[in-house]
């Protein structure tokens, strides 16, 4: 599912820890019993399955890690097809994109030397018919993450409205992130439609505030184009094509509070599919 990483291999004697050659002579993996077999392939792909897993974060452009070990499946079709449900079904994983963008590259409107973040999606164009771009430097394979069952999307109000400046005068623009959740979102959409019978599965989007405290997507907000509004409320449609399918979606905002010593802090509060258009 991830692409290549030498941290990932395993050590030449993490096998033979398991079944030590002088007590068991001539026995391979797949001589192990099923349930011992599954047992291993949980340690690999699925160690924690209370901790969500980042896949991908935009923050400044620095790599993730994860303590999981997708290598195993190729070895053989047989290992394969034992295990890759436990990396699909089991994990839950993680999509953050809250960087305010102000902190990267807005499409020329900003310059603060920070680069760009990794690819989200891997492959060569054309990928199989799939719309959204593709690079060879990309993290996931989009038919990887459309086959995960347990998905949280993490942006924010100022992560998708972008603080640029334009002709001298400030401007609230349609940033890359929101160009990126969008691909995301059609690329979920683009695999549901392939389909007719899935298993059930959960998107949660958590939509965390702007400087301000507030959660604004889909109203009308100061500085912002007429055409990028129409840009983000294209969201609406996606999600309840998903909503319609196999998706089982949940909204999370955050919302800013006083705390009893004074100080901001953020609340995270559940709200409906209806509540979420509204804002």
């Amino acid at each position: 599912m991830l692409s290549p990483s030498p941290q990932l291999r395993f050590a030449p004697s993490f096998f033979s820890t398991l079944m030590p050659a002088r007590t068991l002579p001539g026995l391979l993996f797949l001589d192990l019993p099923l349930e011992l077999r599954i047992k291993i392939y949980s340690e690999l792909l699925n160690p924690d399955p209370e901790r969500g897993h980042i896949l991908y974060h935009d923050r400044r452009g620095r790599p993730v890690s994860l303590n999981l070990h997708p290598e195993i499946l190729r070895t053989n079709k047989q290992i394969y097809a034992e295990a890759v449900d436990i990396l699909y079904n089991s994990n839950h994983l993680k999509l953050d994109l809250k960087t305010a963008v102000r902190h990267q590259c807005t499409g020329g409107f900003y310059r603060d030397g920070f680069k760009d973040p990794q690819p989200l999606f891997r492959g060569e164009p054309p990928y199989n018919g799939f719309e959204s771009p593709v690079s060879p430097q990309g993290l996931i394979f989009p038919h990887c993450l459309q086959r995960v069952r347990h998905l949280e999307l993490t942006f924010a109000s100022n992560s998708v409205w972008a603080v640029g400046r334009g002709h001298r005068v400030f401007k609230v623009v349609f940033s890359h992130v929101a160009e990126l959740v969008f691909e995301i979102l059609n690329c979920l959409v683009e695999h549901n439609a392939s389909f007719k019978k899935l298993p059930s599965k959960t998107l949660r989007l958590t939509v965390g505030p702007d400087y301000f405290g507030d959660v604004t997507l889909f109203q009308w907000g100061s500085r912002r184009s007429e055409e990028d509004m129409g840009k983000m409320r294209q969201m609406v449609p996606l999600l309840d094509r998903l909503r319609r399918s196999t998706r089982r979606l949940e909204f999370v905002v955050g919302v800013k509070v006083e705390s009893e010593d004074g100080d901001d802090e953020i609340e995270w509060r559940q709200i409906d599919f209806e509540t979420f258009k509204r804002l």
